[in-house]
């Protein structure tokens, strides 16, 4: 048989506990079990809620949207049906396109994209709705700064270039 041991002596002196039980130390509990899945009951209930959610937001868009279609009464009262998205932001052809993208690729070479077609025409909006033209120079420096390094110079750059191009009317 083996001798019995001797307490060993710790880094400060005092003599170490060593534990001769294996698993935890004395007073630790295990944690509870996991919360039970809510089964068949519960899938069912999302699905419900979901589809009574997207019903309702369907009506909702009808009722915002109006079905696609404005009513439009003219002098006899007679309705006609046009499309609800018409935009009246001038558009540029085809050659006032290739045109408009020319001088603005003249302007910086990250300009040369559709993108910045639709920033030329919020940009004629604003000088149709005779919005003050320094307010038009500002916005179209917000508008196309970030694709390309805009200043003040090139943003009136850009607000002539509209002005000139013959489809901002």
């Amino acid at each position: 048989m083996h001798p019995p041991q001797q307490p060993q002596q710790g880094p400060y002196g005092q003599p170490t506990q060593q534990y001769t039980q294996p698993g935890p130390p004395p007073g630790w509990q295990q944690p509870p079990p996991p919360p039970k899945k809510g089964g068949k009951g519960a899938a069912i209930a999302i699905v419900i809620g979901l589809i009574v959610v997207l019903a309702a937001l369907g009506g909702l868009l009808k009722l915002v949207d109006g079905g696609g279609e404005v009513k439009v009464t003219g002098g006899d009262e007679q309705a006609v049906a046009t499309p609800a998205a018409v935009s009246k932001i001038p558009k540029p052809d085809a050659q006032q396109t290739e045109d408009l993208l020319y001088g603005l690729r003249q302007i910086d070479r990250e300009l040369d994209r559709a993108r910045s077609i639709d920033r030329a025409r919020n940009s004629c909006s604003d000088l149709l709705n005779g919005e003050d033209r320094n307010d038009v120079i500002k916005r179209t420096q917000l508008r196309f700064d970030g694709v390309a390094d805009i200043d003040t110079a090139d943003a009136r750059a850009i607000v002539k270039l509209i002005e000139d191009g013959g489809w901002c009317r």
